[in-house]
């Protein structure tokens, strides 16, 4: 059996492997699937400038009449980067893409400034003013929608048992049925997560209604995922043969499609959907990269059916430039050797052998090389082409001695505090490889390890709260200078309102109130209607009154009668305009009455609520100040908690990073071994010929 290997396709070649081994491995890759794809929109944005085809040839030095097109070398994270937009072709994507919030319009403004800073992709910030908002109860309108999008974001930065329990909240009979099955669907995808498969369809399954476009499809390929895993092929194909959503998800479908059919063993089905994958033209790098994959799908397959001649077609037509291009040239190479195409096999293979010696297809490459020349009765130089290969070898375990012994002085922690920097928080930010560090192949190879990139996301999640913290322990000393500027507004205006108030005397307006309502009061009960005349009322009563004074001080002349007459008659005009106007201007009198006792009254109150405030006001300085003491040691031991869990966490990390470089150098350490005893065997047939055979 060939050792032929491609990510997302060694189930071809791995059904030797026992079924543990085999789900941990499709875990492993399903995990770094979940961590890398959401940071492909940006990263294909500043990438996709760097690939270029390479049509240039070149006589190789060494192998006469053997021509190989020239490598032009780009960074290495583009490659990792373009295995990253492979992992797309399955169905687990970014949790941050899946929980863009529904178009509709924004009713609560502090909702709007959530959604604000969420496409900002400024999810710390967003989280941080949700939570606030549904504390202050200030989202109303968008409570369901609140409730979706935290749940997604704690699930986004690896919190599953938070956001199961905000998603759980959800499943009332109250809630809409389109919330519940969103959050089924969430539920679903947190049991996935932690590996429960039996639970995750259980969930899926309790989805009543059509689910948005936007996860409709996501959750045909959730159920596709899961029943191959559990080697349901045929449900597999099943779950995606009437798959519907997104548009742009469509060709991804279409090629777990075509890999499910393949392992159900319906071949000529699956070879064809995946053929018209492969043959098609499209101009997005995503694109182009799930066409190699469908075409180094098919070419695997029938090269591990014996069909070397046809596997061949397949393989040609990946890209030379692409993330599959190493292994596409390394199955281009076993279909030639396997057809007796020894010289032929060479052309990709010496392509290869050029390429970064990290990568385990170069790797094998530089074994293959020599074994091809051995067949073909070159055993000098195939001889040469193994001495060639340890000498490789022996230079990239040396220089694997040398990352590892940075690393274990602080240079890798240090190179990521300075990266991590100048990065948001979110699980779904990658780290570029700086370039001037000692070891950047190295560096950029563990960049792509699943299970590196958690212990990365988790130390730049720790690193950027501790800059926070750094940010609140200084900003906090503002609440200091705040309150005593406070105090000192108080010592200065306190003294200046009590005299205010000092001469306002409440009390004597109280008095004046109560004699006009007591006068008011008498006037009415004893009907006096001059109580309420007006001035010009009573200046032509009182004038009566005099004239009057006089008829009664003078009886004898001789018009009298006439003259008390007509004082009479203007008398009884006086009374009689004062009898109409009385219910008038008694009302008049009792509202503006009622005014001055409320005003007289929200006077008091307001009084009595300033003398409150001037003898609560330092009670509240010494609980502010209190206040900002606690919330001071509260960011200082969470500082300590932070620097805590950074060391465990960079500790941890180098371990990590320490074991897979281990893992690199043993498995160069046993292929320097194959290459020395495969030499040694060359020199035992030379030294011993069998007999009959050519010298």
């Amino acid at each position: 059996m060939l050792r032929i290997k491609s990510d997302g396709f060694a189930y071809f070649y791995e059904n030797n492997l026992d079924a543990e081994t085999q789900r941990r491995r499709d875990s492993q890759r399903l995990n770094k699937i979940i961590l890398c794809a959401s940071a492909t929109r940006q990263l294909l944005l500043r990438c996709s400038t760097f690939v270029r085809p390479c049509t240039r040839l070149r006589q190789r030095p060494g192998v006469s009449g053997v021509k190989k097109r020239k490598v032009i070398r780009r960074p290495f994270l583009l490659r990792h980067f373009l295995l990253f937009l492979l992992a797309l072709s399955l169905p687990a994507f970014s949790v941050f893409a899946d929980e863009q919030p529904e178009k509709k319009v924004v009713e609560d403004l502090p909702y709007g400034e959530v959604l604000f800073h969420f496409f900002k992709q400024d999810y710390f910030t967003s989280l941080v003013n949700l939570l606030i908002a549904q504390e202050t109860e200030r989202v109303p309108h968008h409570a369901e929608d609140t409730e979706l999008l935290s749940g997604g974001m704690y699930l986004s930065y690896g919190m599953p048992d938070k956001a199961e329990t905000i998603f759980k909240q959800l499943l009332t009979e109250e809630a809409p049925v389109s919330v519940r099955d969103r959050a089924w669907y969430y539920l679903a995808k947190i049991a996935y997560q932690r590996g429960d498969k039996q639970s995750a369809l259980v969930n899926l399954d309790k989805i009543s209604a059509e689910l948005p476009d936007q996860l409709r499809g996501k959750d045909r390929l959730m159920r596709a995922m899961i029943h191959m895993q559990q080697k349901e092929y045929q449900a597999a194909v099943d779950a995606l043969q009437e798959w519907k959503g997104e548009k742009s998800l469509q060709p991804f479908a279409q090629y777990n499609l075509g890999v499910a059919l393949l392992r159900a063993g319906q071949r000529e089905q699956g070879i064809e959907l995946l053929d018209k994958l492969g043959s098609k033209n499209y101009k997005t790098e995503a694109l182009q990269a799930l066409k190699d994959k469908a075409n180094l799908a098919i070419g695997f397959y029938l090269l591990d059916k014996g069909e070397y001649a046809q596997s061949r077609l397949f393989i040609d037509r990946v890209r030379l430039e692409g993330a599959l291009s190493n292994r596409a040239l390394l199955g281009a190479g076993w279909s030639d050797l396997k057809q007796g195409a020894y010289r032929p096999a060479l052309i990709p293979w010496q392509e290869l052998a050029e390429r970064n010696v990290l990568d385990p297809a170069v790797q094998e490459s530089m074994i293959a090389i020599p074994h091809a020349l051995s067949k073909a009765g070159a055993q000098g130089r195939a001889a040469e082409a193994y001495e060639r290969a340890i000498e490789n070898f022996s230079q990239e375990i040396t220089r694997l001695d040398q990352t590892m012994a940075d690393i274990k002085d602080g240079q890798f922690i240090e190179y990521l505090v300075n990266q991590a920097d100048k990065i948001e928080m979110g699980w779904m930010r990658e780290l570029k490889v700086n370039q001037t560090t000692p070891e950047p192949f190295y560096l950029d190879d563990l960049l792509s390890s699943h299970r590196i990139q958690e212990s990365l996301k988790n130390f730049r999640d720790l690193w950027f709260l501790k800059r926070n913290l750094a940010k609140w322990q200084e900003s906090i000393l503002a609440y200091d200078d705040m309150l005593a500027l406070r105090k000192q507004r108080y010592e200065l205006y306190v003294p200046q309102a009590k005299e205010k108030l000092a001469d306002l005397n409440l009390q004597e307006y109280q008095r004046r109130y109560t004699q006009l309502n007591d006068f008011a009061l008498t006037a009415i009960e004893q009907e006096d209607w001059l109580a309420f005349a007006t001035k010009d009322e009573l200046a032509n009563w009182e004038k009566l009154e005099a004239i009057q004074a006089q008829l009664d001080a003078q009886p004898d002349i001789p018009n009298h009668r006439e003259l008390q007459s007509q004082v009479n008659f203007f008398k009884g005009i006086v009374l009689w305009n004062l009898n109409a106007a009385q219910p008038q201007r008694r009302w008049e009198n009792k509202k503006q009455l009622q005014i001055v006792d409320d005003e007289l009254k929200r006077t008091e109150t307001f009084i009595n609520s300033i003398n409150q405030v001037m003898q609560e006001l330092p009670k509240g300085f010494e609980g502010f100040a209190k206040r900002i003491e606690t919330d001071k040691q509260l960011i200082t031991q969470t500082q300590e908690r932070v620097d805590a869990l950074m060391a465990k966490q960079s500790d941890q990390l180098i371990q990590q990073v320490l074991l897979t470089l281990m893992q690199h150098q043993q498995r160069l350490d046993t292929l320097k071994l194959k290459a020395g005893f495969a030499l040694a065997q060359i020199y035992d047939r030379a030294a011993n010929p069998e007999p009959g055979a050519k010298k």
